[in-house]
């Protein structure tokens, strides 16, 4: 992949990820804990635009820091103890954490 496009795939996710933060970022269920989870989102991906001249990583580095954002961003939205998560433990285990 060129180097132009893996830059142009690096502003979409921070296009993306811009969106997603603010879509969470409406009534959080902890203000204080959705702008400190959000000073780690936002610290990683400005110093990786700030850097990606000198030191590029590859465009499925960068997915991964996407993925990892977007997780800490859910996590933010709603406290990570109150991630509603359910549906994912009961499609790993067949059954709900409730037990019904």
């Amino acid at each position: 992949m060129s180097n132009s496009m893996s830059c142009k795939w690096d502003l979409w996710m921070v296009a993306v990820l811009v969106c997603v933060a603010v879509v969470l970022g409406i009534y959080p269920i902890d203000r204080t804990v959705w702008c400190v989870e959000m000073v780690w989102a936002v610290g990683l991906w400005a110093i990786l635009l700030l850097t990606r001249r000198k030191f590029r990583f590859s465009t499925p580095a960068y997915l991964c820091f996407f993925v990892w954002t977007v997780f800490q961003l859910v996590g933010a939205h709603y406290t990570f103890e109150l991630v509603p998560m359910d549906w994912l433990k009961k499609a790993s285990r067949g059954v709900s954490p409730s037990g019904a």
